[in-house]
């Protein structure tokens, strides 16, 4: 019976199949997902590993380009131009087809735009930031990338702490002379000083900013305008010979020809100083010419100009910054390796003085044992050599201010502490699967 009736009926697969058919349940369909916030939309785009690979990438290449650009420009330059930018950078063509490498003849003019170093920074920060907010999670796994990617963000910030507020200069101090400021040797400046009152000086300065663009600098906090000529970052200073063309009308230039130098590389092996120069012509306020000076820091005598009845000190020095208290260098130890003029300890032995805080006491600072007062850490630099006499009467110390300098450290330790908690968990897992 069971063969007539499949006989008479439809095939067996077709019977089959329609059975299924029938009893199959309809497919739910799945429900509409809502639509992402935007703001976690955009963290996600911020987040893509794309841009942080692309922005490593331009990273490379600034420090690479800037690591060529030392080789004409000085150091402190190629820092403020390359990396602590927080705009474009133009670089020039010799720097991009590897001219200093392989110093081929001839030479290429333009530059090309290129992100700055704080920018490339900055927005890897916030490619980081929005990785770990759109992915974050707070578990024992993930501890070790928490440390790692924690110590980057403590030394990026650190960077940017350091580049805005670290302050390094120097302080000159002769043996039973006095100091109450720091110069920094990178940032020159055109000091007018009027000393008609006995207790207190009038002294009004203009930045190098303003000197590298030359022209006529007239202000009504300045007795004369003055029309910069020409401004060197770096110059060298010989004797004028006799019939010689000299630029300079009046004072000290009469008898010294200042000439242009190439500002110091990056990669000199010698650590020197930029000494700059300039012309000028001093103009009173209507318009009279007072004659044209050599002002340079390679002179240390000031130049005088009376000006309505009143004298004033001009002279281009290195910026200062004066401070509340007063450094005064009583003796002066200076010892070399027998036979040779390798030092082996040079020791100022400085009183101190600050009126504000009462402080009244003696210091000595040595190589490798600075001196902190007031955030600020004094090294014991060098010394120099009466030329005359042959005694070394004076010192110099280097003086650093910098809010940041912990964070480096502490940078180190959090990317360490994260790598061996990372690398110890995988290794756990490990021996845990082979002992199973």
């Amino acid at each position: 019976m069971e063969n007539t009736a499949i006989q008479a009926g439809s095939p067996p697969t077709a019977i089959a199949s329609t059975a299924i058919q029938s009893e199959a349940p309809k497919p739910t369909p799945a429900p509409a997902r809502a639509p992402k916030p935007i703001v976690v939309q955009v963290l996600e785009r911020l987040a893509d590993l794309r841009i942080t690979v692309t922005l490593f990438t331009l990273s490379l290449f600034l420090v690479f380009f800037g690591t060529l650009a030392q080789v004409d420009k000085g150091i402190w330059t190629v820092v403020g131009e390359y990396f602590r930018n927080w705009f474009i950078v133009w670089i020039p063509l010799d720097v991009v087809l590897l001219r200093p490498i392989f110093r081929y003849e001839g030479h290429w003019s333009g530059a090309i735009p290129y992100p700055g170093g704080w920018v490339l920074g900055g927005l890897l920060l916030v490619n980081l930031l929005a990785a770990h907010i759109v992915s974050f999670k707070a578990t024992w796994k993930r501890s070790g990338i928490l440390l790692i990617h924690a110590g980057i963000v403590v030394m990026m910030m650190g960077e940017l702490i350091t580049g805005l507020c670290q302050v390094e200069g120097h302080m000159h101090i002769t043996q039973g002379g006095s100091s109450n400021f720091i110069e920094h040797s990178n940032a020159p400046e055109l000091a007018i000083v009027y000393s008609g009152d006995p207790k207190r000086d009038e002294v009004a300065v203009i930045p190098t900013a303003r000197l590298r663009k030359k022209g006529t600098i007239s202000d009504a906090k300045l007795p004369f305008d003055i029309e910069v000529l020409d401004y060197w970052v770096n110059s060298s200073l010989k004797r004028a010979e006799k019939g010689e063309e000299n630029r300079a009308t009046r004072g000290q230039g009469l008898d010294y020809i200042a000439h242009a130098r190439p500002e110091g590389a990056g990669v000199d092996t010698e650590a020197k100083i930029d000494i700059a120069s300039m012309y000028a012509t001093i103009k009173t306020k209507d318009g009279k010419t007072l004659g044209t000076y050599l002002f340079t820091a390679l002179l240390i005598n000031p130049e005088w100009i009376e000006v309505d009845g009143k004298t004033y000190q001009v002279s281009l020095r290195f910026k200062r910054q004066y401070k509340d208290f007063t450094f005064r260098l009583d003796k002066l130890n200076v010892a070399f390796f027998q036979g040779t003029q390798t030092p082996k300890d040079y020791s100022s032995f400085i009183h101190m003085t600050d009126p504000t805080t009462g402080e009244d006491r003696d210091v000595r600072i040595y190589m490798n044992h600075p001196f902190t007062y007031q955030g600020e850490t004094f090294y014991q630099s060098g010394v120099q050599q009466d030329r005359q006499t042959g005694r070394w009467n004076s010192t110099t110390l280097q003086v650093v201010r910098n809010p940041g300098w912990v964070m480096p450290y502490l940078s180190c330790l959090l990317v360490a502490g994260g790598m061996l908690v990372h690398f110890g968990q995988n290794l756990f897992r490990f021996i845990e699967r082979r002992v199973a």
